[in-house]
Formats: C-alpha cells, sequence, structure tokens
C-alpha cells in the first residue's frame, strides 16, 4: 500500500501590512472595467499593469468566472498581481464592485487602484474616496 503525504507550510508575519479596499462603480460605470478586462488579450492586461504601477510584472494571474452569492450569479474575473518590488494585489472584480486585497499600506493601495481603474477604463471619475485606517 503506498500514502502519499501532503507537505503544508504555514507562516504567519507580524508586521505585514494589509490593506483590504471595496470599489463601488457609479452608475455609468457598471460593467466598464470587468468588459474591459474580460475582452483583453493576457499580455496587454500585462503592458497596462506595469504602465499603472510603473513596474515589471513578476507574476499575473486571471480567471473569469462567475460568483454565486446570496441566491444571485454574479460575473466576475479574479486577478493575482505580484510586482517586482514585491506588491502584490488580488483583485476580484465584479460588474458594480470590486474588492482588493493588498500587501501595502492604505494610501498607496488608494493611489495604486485609482491608477489602476484608470489605466484599463479612463472614463472612470476621480471622486471623493472614504478612507478608511487601522
Amino acid at each position: 500500500m503506498v500514502y502519499s503525504v501532503v507537505k503544508i507550510s504555514v507562516y504567519s508575519f507580524t508586521d505585514l501590512s494589509r490593506s483590504y479596499s471595496i470599489v463601488q462603480f457609479e452608475e455609468d460605470e457598471i460593467g466598464r472595467v470587468l468588459d474591459k478586462i474580460v475582452d483583453m488579450d493576457t499580455r496587454l492586461l500585462k503592458q497596462l499593469v506595469e504602465h499603472a504601477w510603473g513596474d515589471s510584472v513578476r507574476g499575473l494571474s486571471i480567471a473569469k468566472g462567475k460568483l454565486y452569492y446570496r441566491n444571485q450569479e454574479l460575473d466576475m474575473v479574479y486577478l493575482r498581481i505580484e510586482l517586482e518590488e514585491n506588491k502584490q494585489y488580488i483583485m476580484e472584480i465584479y460588474r458594480e464592485s470590486a474588492m482588493i486585497i493588498s500587501n501595502t499600506k492604505t494610501l498607496e493601495a488608494l493611489s495604486d487602484i485609482k491608477k489602476f481603474m484608470k489605466t484599463i477604463e479612463p472614463s472612470i471619475l476621480d471622486r471623493k474616496t472614504m478612507f478608511i485606517g487601522f
């Protein structure tokens, strides 16, 4: 009989920065970012990420699909962006909103997310931002 062993490593960092962000698209912006990313070639997306952050992409993951949430099926795209300077962003982008987790400080995350969204969809307006820092 052969047994396989799964190796699991778990790490904890007490001084790690983590920011959580939610983007709520305005009525005329709904679906624009999602649709552009869904229709975009991966190489073009990589170029746009590098333009928005001004850094080389080390890793870029993209998955397109559905989220089942509270009896609704929502279109979504999942992005994981890892940059050479060790910034990491995990994004779930929906038609009406986006959820982003990053390993950056909150003000840096705010600036980076705005640049990224404007790079993907230039018609997105700069607007008042609710900022909650802990």
